[in-house]
């Protein structure tokens, strides 16, 4: 709420004012010109509601109440007592001395006095240009609602815009997700048959390699030993030998040979044992290559599948990864499109609530006007106190005594003329009675 601006007063130096003035004489409603019969302006009940009715006052009380200028001097005491942002005992002091300034006249009035009413002054006019402000803000307000509700409203039409793109945006990010996922789909099920094709294609390839790798370990281990005379366990690397020798289908008669020479000591060994020996390495030689033979024709195939695995799988990691951004896009949509709605539930709200706001605005305008009239009539009845002297309330007296006999000559005169043209019309009338006795007389 907007404070009035305080006179520039200490509380002190009132304080001093109103101690100073405490001892004076109170003026005696004999002082002050006689009752007017003017009737009470709006809101003064206010200032006097504490002291009951004037019916039921005493005579002494009931005169003063009637007399114009303690009326007007209450008016002013009530738009004083209402002034805002001033220390109450600054107040309370000033309207201590109120009625022992300003109901004496402006020429009987001694310094502290007058003082007092230039204060009374001050704090009066601070009341007027606060209410002032007040009804021009309110009414610039009331100006501005026209504007204000195009405002709401196109503030309504673009959240409900907003609505409308972010749902968009949340199908259409719904819509991505979904093909997105069908495609990771896809791409898993391709990635399942790349491999399975893999370990289709891969598979003789493996058994080759791990037969070449069998009688490369057999050659290179046990029969070496064998031949070079240093088996830990001769019968046990014999047994090794000649299994995998029939494993791999070497000749039967062979392996028989080979099993006697290999059992021999190195020096007993003889001619036809070391062909045995040569022809079985032999076998050995020819199986291993052959293996060796079948791997690196698969090669080519082996690697190409190993690639269409490698595609298939970045596919799917690519896929994932689309899927869950797409996932925290949809996300992020779901979330602003709750936003947008929140915004234009607040927009609807907001429109909705300017009908009763305007009209409080109507309210509070009209309570202002009515507080300003007040403080300005306020300020007119100060006026008056504040500059009545003797003369002037001679010359209102006369003027007041010239009106009334003006008004009385007036009335004087309306009333002869009301007679003249009465007697006019009776003899206007007694003329066309004699005229018509005479036409209708024989």
């Amino acid at each position: 709420r907007r404070h009035d601006t305080p006179p520039t007063v200490s509380a002190s130096h009132a304080s001093q004012q109103a101690s100073a003035m405490a001892p004076m004489k109170r003026p005696a409603s004999a002082e002050v010109a006689a009752p007017t019969g003017r009737g009470r302006g709006r809101g003064r009940g206010r200032g006097r509601g504490r002291g009951g009715s004037a019916a039921s006052a005493s005579p002494a009380k009931r005169a003063k109440i009637a007399d114009p200028n303690v009326a007007k001097m209450e008016d002013v005491r009530c738009v004083f007592s209402e002034a805002q942002g001033y220390p109450p005992e600054v107040l309370n002091m000033i309207a201590a001395g109120m009625e022992s300034s300003l109901l004496v006249r402006k020429d009987e009035r001694h310094d502290f006095q007058e003082q007092i009413v230039v204060m009374i002054g001050e704090v009066l006019e601070a009341v007027r240009a606060s209410r002032k402000s007040a009804v021009e803000g309110l009414e610039a307000k009331k100006g501005a609602s026209g504007e204000e509700r195009a405002a709401r409203e196109a503030t309504l039409k673009q959240a409900e815009a907003n609505v409308t793109a972010k749902s968009e945006a949340l199908d259409a990010a719904k819509a991505q997700l979904k093909e997105a996922t069908e495609a990771l789909g896809r791409a898993s099920a391709e990635a399942r048959d790349a491999k399975a094709e893999q370990r289709s294609g891969d598979a003789s390839l493996v058994a080759a390699e791990s037969k070449k790798c069998q009688l490369e370990a057999v050659l290179q281990g046990d029969y070496e030993a064998l031949k070079s005379g240093e088996a830990p366990n001769t019968a046990k690397a014999i047994k090794a030998v000649i299994k995998v020798g029939k494993d791999f289908e070497f000749e039967k008669q062979l392996l028989v040979s080979a099993e006697a020479a290999l059992g021999k000591p190195v020096s007993e060994r003889g001619g036809f044992d070391v062909l045995v020996l040569n022809q079985l390495e032999e076998q050995f030689s020819n199986r291993i290559q052959a293996f060796a033979d079948e791997l690196s024709s698969g090669d080519a195939g082996r690697a190409e599948r190993a690639r269409k695995v490698d595609a298939a799988e970045a596919s799917f990691e690519a896929a994932k990864k689309t899927v869950s951004e797409l996932q925290a896009e949809v996300h992020g949509a779901d979330i602003a499109l709750r936003k947008a709605h929140s915004e234009a539930q607040a927009s609807v709200k907001s429109l909705k609530d300017l009908a009763p706001e305007l009209a409080q605005v109507d309210v509070d305008l009209e309570s202002a006007k009515e507080a300003l009239d007040k403080a300005l009539e306020a300020i007119k009845y100060y006026g008056d106190l504040k500059d009545r002297t003797h003369a002037s309330e001679a010359a209102a007296a006369a003027e007041a005594a010239a009106a009334a006999e003006a008004a009385e000559a007036a009335a004087a005169e309306a009333a002869a003329a009301a007679e003249a043209l009465e007697k006019e019309r009776v003899a206007a009338e007694e003329a066309l009675a004699g005229a018509d006795a005479a036409m209708s007389a024989p």
